[in-house]
């Protein structure tokens, strides 16, 4: 167990994560959500966060879903409405008062997670907190925003769920985070249905090890989840974790017009993961892979 040294330290550095990072074409794509309303589900820390600051980036007003209202991004068009997304009317009041402030909504993304981990070990309690936030959550946001998404611009709308390589990638003890990420890539599929007949696009993206905040609970150095032994290595055939600026590239290009026929689709971001055999990045010998 770590100790309160340990946790007051992850703590600090959770407050100094960069979300805004220079590396990437944020330059090229300013201005393209013109005019546009973005509701980030999640976005006061983590994926959730950089994906705020890339839709600002990009032109958008970004309305902030989260249990933590207790944000200040110093912007603007920005607003957080603090709510709990597993609650059916928390959903709803709060996309009525988004269209009371901004006046229309053109994108939602979901990126509330419980990451609690549970297997053979796990309660009743642990299934429906996880399948309630991660799944129902999702659920819940769809149907309260699409009544407004169908009134927005036509190839202006989309939904983008964050799922995870826990969706496909089978992990020790994992049953309760990785059944609800499954779920969440099988909303995608079933929504796109009703949802495209309204020209609503729904897609996800699935990241593997990325830099958060929670991670960090793990691994309190970058140096050392980038280490030779670290998951950063072992896992990546890049030979790094993500950070969270590439992903929200991701759901951002997802929602933008350049995606304007990909639907019912999952965006992997992830190093080489996906790609990973049961071998990993080490080299192996095989048949016919020497002289001998």
């Amino acid at each position: 167990m770590q100790n309160s040294t340990l946790e007051v330290s992850i703590l600090t550095d959770m407050a100094n994560f960069e979300y805004d990072s220079k590396r990437l074409d944020q330059n090229v794509t300013r201005g393209r959500f013109k005019d546009e309303v973005a509701i980030v589900c999640g976005g006061a820390s983590g994926i959730g966060r950089a994906t705020v600051k890339r839709f600002l980036n990009d032109g958008a007003k970004v309305a902030v879903f989260d249990l933590n209202g207790d944000n200040d991004f110093g912007d603007e068009n920005v607003k957080v409405y603090q709510i709990d997304c597993s609650k059916k009317e928390d959903c709803e009041t709060s996309v009525s008062s988004v269209i009371s402030d901004f006046g229309k909504i053109n994108h939602l993304v979901y990126s509330v997670a419980y990451f609690g981990s549970k297997a053979l070990d796990a309660t009743e309690e642990d299934w429906s907190k996880s399948l309630m936030i991660n799944v129902a959550g999702a659920g819940f946001m769809i149907s309260a925003v699409t009544p407004h998404l169908e009134k927005a611009e036509e190839r202006r709308r989309s939904v983008c769920l964050l799922t995870s390589i826990s969706s496909t990638q089978a992990q020790w003890h994992r049953w309760t985070y990785g059944a609800t990420k499954g779920a969440l890539w099988s909303l995608v599929r079933h929504a796109t249905l009703e949802l495209g007949e309204k020209g609503i696009r729904v897609n996800s993206v699935s990241p593997s090890w990325i830099w958060t905040p929670e991670v960090a609970k793990a691994y309190p150095e970058k140096s050392e989840i980038n280490s030779p032994s670290g998951p950063g290595q072992l896992y990546h055939s890049l030979g790094r974790v993500g950070e969270v600026d590439e992903v929200a590239a991701a759901i951002c290009f997802l929602a933008s017009r350049d995606a304007g026929f990909i639907h019912g689709h999952d965006l992997q971001v992830g190093g080489g993961y996906h790609a990973m055999g049961p071998e990993g990045c080490q080299p192996a010998k095989f048949a016919g892979s020497t002289d001998s």
